[in-house]
């Protein structure tokens, strides 16, 4: 009798074993698809997150914008569309950002320059004192670049208080509008490649002899 039991005790124990092993096999797949599964979601976040600010952005008129530039001296964006400039690509980003934000949309553009040339940068800061905004320049490198300190542009998304890229044509319409996410650098990506293919096609074929005439410059 105590036999039977011990045979029937034994395997009882590896049919609990082998249920919890199951058990275990399935949690950790399911957990291995949830998390796929959000990771998909959050580079989803910003295409569709992108996709609203561009239909609710795009278009508008910046009008009678002045800002002041590392002198202090007030001067309008229409002083940037001089020499036949008809495009700037902007960087626009505020003290308000958190400062990774500002960091990684700031160092993506230096690179997108350093690798293709050609592209007119402008970079359009929101700061209180012009003396902090200077001071951020010279942090990034970017002192002797195209810069304006402006209090406000007065789109909507102005209040995302998340640093954003756009075009700016010679009317002052505001274009193709992005917010750069580090958890999608594929989208950023291939939104570098757009705007370059869509905007600056031209300075692409001269971009070797520019960089060799601007070399180790981050502003073009």
């Amino acid at each position: 009798m105590n036999r039977y039991l011990s045979i029937i005790i034994v395997v009882l124990i590896a049919l609990n074993i082998g249920f919890m092993i199951h058990y275990l096999k399935y949690k950790r797949s399911v957990s291995f698809r949830l998390f796929a599964f959000q990771t998909e979601m959050t580079k989803m976040i910003p295409l569709q997150e992108n996709w609203e600010l561009g239909i609710e952005n795009n278009g508008y008129q910046l009008i009678n914008i002045k800002g002041k530039d590392q002198d202090h001296v007030f001067v309008s964006l229409d002083n940037f569309f001089q020499n036949d400039v008809e495009k700037i690509f902007v960087c626009r980003f505020s003290e308000m950002d958190c400062e990774s934000c500002i960091d990684y949309a700031i160092k993506q553009v230096i690179e997108l320059c350093d690798s293709v040339g050609g592209l007119n940068v402008l970079y359009l800061g929101n700061y209180r004192n012009n003396r902090s905004f200077t001071k951020q320049k010279n942090m990034y490198g970017i002192e002797a670049c195209k810069a304006l300190n402006v209090a406000s542009l007065g789109m909507p998304i102005e209040d995302l208080n998340r640093p954003y890229y756009f075009v700016l044509d010679d009317s002052l319409r505001v274009w193709d509008i992005f917010v750069p996410n580090k958890v999608s650098k594929d989208l950023l990506r291939k939104y570098f490649d757009l705007i370059l293919d869509k905007h600056y096609k031209g300075n692409n074929e001269n971009a070797e002899n520019e960089m060799n005439l601007k070399e180790g410059s981050k502003c073009f």
